[in-house]
């Protein structure tokens, strides 16, 4: 048994076990961050943006997830960037200034082109007019466009 021990020492990890094992920290790391940020007050669509620029590095060797130093970064990085933090409101995004009018001459070739004619008609082809399943399907709706003269055949 020791020298089985000794050859499962030895052999190599599984990178892919080695990536997932990565990526479950990151997950867990990042579960502890949101909840640290959400209690700074950071607004949420700024987590990511925070999460990426506050320089945090997950210590691979340690499940041990230090909340000290998340704080720290956190009240870093709110002196550095505080408009990724909420002034008093619930963490939503600041609502956009009103876009001022200017004005501005219509450009050369504007009243080239006319409205779009005919927009919004019914069309159909000569074939599916002759399809029985479409005529059968589309028959209440033919009868009220053909009513309203709201048909077009193309082919």
């Amino acid at each position: 048994m020791k020298k089985e021990l000794a050859e499962y020492k030895v052999r190599p990890v599984d990178p892919t076990v080695e990536s997932l094992r990565a990526e479950l920290l990151e997950i867990k790391h990042r579960k502890v961050f949101d909840r640290l940020a959400s209690e700074a007050k950071v607004r949420t669509v700024a987590l990511d943006n925070l999460w990426k620029t506050s320089g945090y590095t997950i210590d691979q060797n340690s499940d041990v997830i230090n909340e000290d130093i998340i704080r720290a970064l956190i009240t870093e990085q709110k002196q550095k960037q505080p408009y990724l933090f909420d002034s008093g409101g619930a963490g939503e995004a600041p609502a956009a200034e009103t876009k001022v009018e200017s004005n501005l001459e219509p450009g050369p070739g504007n009243s080239r082109g006319g409205l779009v004619r005919d927009a919004g008609k019914f069309r159909v082809t000569r074939r599916q007019l002759r399809d029985p399943a479409f005529i059968q399907l589309n028959q209440s709706r033919l009868n009220e466009e053909w009513k309203k003269d709201n048909v077009e055949i193309i082919d």
